[in-house]
C-alpha cells in the first residue's frame, strides 16, 4: 500500500469537514464479546449513548482484625474491586442513523457504511452514515448478549472495564421508542493499565531455576525405584529441550523494541508445547508406584513396634513414606515450572500485544505511524491499521477514531516492506 498525500484522494473534501468542530469525535461507547468465535461488536454515539451521570468506581478490599489487648488494628489490603456500573438512555428509530454500529470484532465494521468516505465519516464521528439499526433490533442484540453471559470488553470515553452484562432491562413507550437500562458486573480494569513492579512477567533466570528444580527432583529419586523411573529421563530431557527453546525465545522478546508478529507466535507456540511435554510428565510421576514386593515386605513387617520413638516405623515403612513425598513433590515442582512458563509468556503478550480490538482516539499531531508504534511496537504495522480503517494516508485528522485490532501473531505476519494486507493476515 503507497500512501498518498491525504489532502487528496477521499480526504480532498472531508478533511476540513473531519478535523473542524465535532462534539461526537470520541464520545463513544464500545461493547465487545472477547470469549467465543465470531465475538459481536456494538459501538453506540451520538444520541444512541447513555444518559449523562455513568458511575465508574471502585474500591480497595481490606480485612481489619483488632487483637485483644491491641490499641492498633491489623489490615489486611486484599486487592482492588471495581464498583458495577449502570447506564439508561433512550433508543428512538429517528436518532439511531449513523449513531450505532453492529459488526464483528476485528471485522469491517457494520453492514451498509458504503464507499470508504462514508466509513472515515463514521469512524470520525460525524454521523452522516447511511447505516440504519432500529431500536427493537438493537434490543434484541443486547437480550442476546445477556442471555450468553460472555465476558464483555466495555469502551465508555477514557473507561475501560471486562465483566458481564449483569441485566437489561427495555421499557417499550412504542416499538421505535424504547427507553433502557442495563447492569454490568466488572471482572478486570482498563487492559491499557501498566503492570505493577510486583506483577513483572518472570525472568529468564527464574525460568532456568524452575527447571532446574524439576531436574533436581527427578534426580533425587529413591534408589529402590530408580530402574522404575529411568522412563522419566526421556520425559524430562524433552521438556528442558522445548523450555529452552521458550527461554531463547523470551530472551529475543525482552531485547526487542521492534518486535516482529512471527516473535509473539513463536512464543505462544512455545509456551503450549512446554505445558504439553509437563502435562505429560506429571502424568508419567502419577504413574510411577513403589515396587509391589517391597510394599508386600513392608506391610507384612513386625507385628510388634518398638517402644523406642526412633523405631516408631520399620525401615520399610519409611521408604513407602519417602518415596511418596518424593514423587508428590517433584509433581509439584513440576507444576511450578508450568506456571512460571505461563505466566512468563502470557504478562509479556498482555504488555506488548492488544487482545481485543479497541478504539483508540487520535490526539492531533499523531499518525498511524505512532499509532502502530504505540500498540504493537513497530511503525512498519501503520499500513496493517490503514486497510483496517479503509484509510490511503498515514495522516489522520485530530478525534478520529481508529479501529485497533489484535496484533497479527501467526507465521504471515505482516513483514516490513509489505503493502499489501492481505499478506498480513
Amino acid at each position: 500500500m503507497a500512501f498518498t498525500n491525504p489532502s487528496a484522494g477521499i480526504f480532498g473534501k472531508a478533511t476540513s469537514s473531519l478535523s473542524g468542530s465535532n462534539d461526537l469525535a470520541g464520545k463513544t461507547l464500545v461493547i465487545e464479546e472477547t470469549d467465543i468465535p465470531s465475538p459481536r461488536r456494538i459501538e453506540l454515539r451520538g444520541r444512541a449513548m447513555p444518559y449523562q451521570g455513568v458511575a465508574w468506581g471502585g474500591q480497595q478490599r481490606t480485612k481489619r482484625t483488632v487483637y485483644p489487648g491491641n490499641p492498633v488494628a491489623s489490615q489486611q489490603i486484599l486487592g482492588p474491586e471495581e464498583d458495577g456500573t449502570t447506564m439508561s438512555g433512550t433508543w428512538k428509530d429517528r436518532f439511531l442513523t449513523g449513531a450505532v454500529e453492529i459488526g464483528e470484532v476485528g471485522g469491517g465494521g457494520a453492514q451498509g457504511l458504503g464507499d470508504a468516505l462514508g466509513a472515515a465519516a463514521s469512524l470520525a464521528g460525524i454521523g452522516n452514515s447511511s447505516t440504519t439499526v432500529l431500536a427493537e433490533a438493537l434490543v434484541q442484540e443486547f437480550h442476546a448478549i445477556r442471555r450468553a453471559g460472555t465476558v464483555l470488553r466495555v469502551q465508555y470515553l477514557s473507561e475501560v472495564r471486562f465483566g458481564v452484562l449483569k441485566s437489561f432491562t427495555a421499557t417499550y413507550a412504542r416499538a421505535q421508542d424504547i427507553q433502557w437500562e442495563m447492569s454490568f458486573e466488572w471482572q478486570a480494569w482498563d487492559d491499557n493499565a501498566p503492570l505493577r513492579s510486583s506483577s513483572e512477567p518472570p525472568t529468564p533466570a527464574a525460568l532456568l531455576s524452575a527447571l532446574n528444580a524439576v531436574l533436581d527432583a527427578i534426580a533425587a529419586a529413591p534408589d529402590i525405584v530408580r530402574a522404575f523411573t529411568a522412563k522419566l529421563v526421556t520425559l524430562v530431557n524433552k521438556v528442558a529441550s522445548v523450555a529452552q527453546i521458550l527461554f531463547d525465545i523470551i530472551r529475543t522478546f525482552d531485547a526487542l523494541t521492534d518486535l516482529p508478529g512471527t516473535i509473539i507466535g513463536a512464543m505462544i507456540g512455545a509456551a503450549a508445547q512446554l505445558d504439553r511435554q509437563l502435562a505429560v510428565l506429571i502424568h508419567g510421576l502419577a504413574d510411577v508406584s513403589w515396587p509391589a514386593t517391597v510394599s508386600a515386605q513392608a506391610l507384612a513387617g513386625p507385628s510388634v513396634v518398638s517402644i523406642d520413638a526412633r523405631n516408631v516405623l520399620s525401615s520399610p515403612v519409611q521408604q513407602i513414606i519417602k518415596f511418596e513425598a518424593w514423587r508428590r513433590n517433584a509433581a509439584a515442582i513440576s507444576g511450578d515450572l508450568q506456571r512460571v512458563a505461563s505466566d512468563a509468556t502470557a504478562q509479556r503478550i498482555a504488555q506488548r500485544n492488544p487482545q481485543t480490538t479497541r478504539v483508540f482516539v487520535v490526539p492531533a499531531g499523531s499518525t498511524l505511524y505512532d499509532v502502530a508504534t504505540k500498540f504493537y511496537g513497530s511503525a512498519d504495522f501503520a499500513t496493517y491499521l490503514a486497510a483496517v480503517n479503509g484509510l490511503t494516508g498515514a495522516q489522520v485528522p485530530a478525534g478520529f477514531r481508529l479501529r485497533v485490532p489484535p496484533r497479527p501473531t501467526g507465521p504471515s505476519s505482516l513483514r516490513p516492506g509489505l503493502g499489501n494486507c492481505g499478506e498480513c493476515c
